[in-house]
């Protein structure tokens, strides 16, 4: 259980910078046990 409180101006600002970068996120949750957060972003090799 959270004790204490946000801004709630987190998950707003990883969703922009993985729109700039051509990212998605994954969010996978369970009750009582929290909450995982996945980050992928797009690698793009050169050569």
């Amino acid at each position: 259980m959270q004790t204490t409180r946000g801004t709630g101006l987190g998950l707003p600002l990883v969703k922009h910078i993985m729109e700039i970068h051509h990212g998605c996120i994954q969010v996978f949750s369970k009750s009582g046990q929290g909450t995982t957060l996945r980050l992928l972003f797009l690698v793009i090799q050169q050569g």
